[in-house]
């Protein structure tokens, strides 16, 4: 490679770094500012990066440099996304991009470069090629227009926006995660074997592009399993806060009572519910929550106060 190429590239790649690293800078002042569920995750991760690429800096070139960031990155959107849900809007954002938005955006590109990992990898006959490649296409449509319309994981699961008459175990959405996001990660297995093998080749950035396709793998089969599962994800908490999580469930519904505090609590009898899934409307019109009980208690509905200390309804 000539001289101006590796110049080229090296500018590219420091180029590359540094829109990274502002972005996270930025995203970390929108998380606070916002009030974001992920802010204290998002400033452990920040603090653990910064740190990493001080004490690495000298010893990785400018392309494995942008490869941790945008491994970090990642890896963020994935823990955030098994965290809080993949359909979660307002948890994390980047910008007006909502976590839901960035776990597609994450699925689509791995379903992308599996087709592509799958079409160069494989000595097959052009017709059967061809075949994979329309399949490919096809499992990575309903996710582009997840994408466009802003359609999360678990309605992208039940066919919304692309091929709704199909039951859910033939969703092309179903059939890309189940499919051609495994294939990638194989593809990447034997890679990571040949680098322990080989000492020309990177063990680092093997390792992290294993690391970048099992995040979305892990969120595909995550929300799979909620699509199979049916019932409502509930979050127990010790307190008003998401530090102080303690156990996580599926129930059958909304309707539940207590005779005692379902987790241990330091402040008495009191303890914190989040639920998670979708509430189906019958028809338009006015409809009343409600809670009963010897305490007061608080009720959000989508980020959005509905009622708290002053009514229980």
């Amino acid at each position: 490679m000539g001289d101006w190429k590796k110049r080229l590239l090296t500018a590219a790649a420091y180029l590359a770094f540094g829109l990274l690293a502002l972005l996270l800078t930025v995203s970390l002042i929108q998380a606070w500012k916002q009030k974001q569920d992920a802010r204290y995750w998002a400033t452990l991760g920040f603090v653990l990066i910064a740190g990493l690429s001080a004490l690495l800096w000298k010893r990785l070139s400018p392309g494995s440099r942008t490869q941790v960031l945008a491994s970090y990155w990642v890896a963020l959107i994935g823990f955030c996304g098994l965290h809080y849900g993949a359909d979660a809007k307002t948890s994390f954002m980047i910008g007006p991009l909502s976590l839901a938005f960035l776990v597609n955006l994450l699925i689509f590109l791995s379903l992308s470069l599996s087709l592509f990992f799958l079409l160069r990898g494989l000595k097959l006959s052009t017709g059967v090629k061809i075949g994979i490649g329309a399949f490919g296409l096809l499992c990575s449509i309903p996710y582009f227009i997840g994408l466009l319309k802003d359609i999360p994981l678990s309605e992208l699961l039940r066919g919304a926006g692309f091929a709704p008459f199909l039951p859910w175990f033939l969703q092309p959405s179903f059939l890309g995660v189940v499919l051609l996001l495994p294939v990638l990660v194989i593809f990447l297995c034997i890679d990571l074997f040949k680098s322990l093998r080989d000492p020309q080749r990177s063990l680092l950035r093997s390792a992290l592009n294993l690391l970048l396709a099992l995040v979305p793998l892990a969120l595909g089969i995550s929300a799979i399993q909620g699509r199979v599962q049916s019932g409502v994800v509930t979050r127990y908490f010790g307190a008003h806060d998401y530090m102080s999580f303690k156990k996580q469930d599926l129930e059958p519904g909304l309707a539940l009572t207590w005779k005692s505090p379902p987790v241990g609590t330091a402040s008495g009898n009191r303890f914190w519910v989040e639920w998670e899934g979708m509430i189906q409307i019958p028809k338009s019109g006015d409809y009343e929550f409600r809670s009963d009980g010897d305490g007061q208690g608080f009720l959000y509905i989508d980020g959005q106060r509905v009622f708290g200390n002053e009514t229980n309804s």
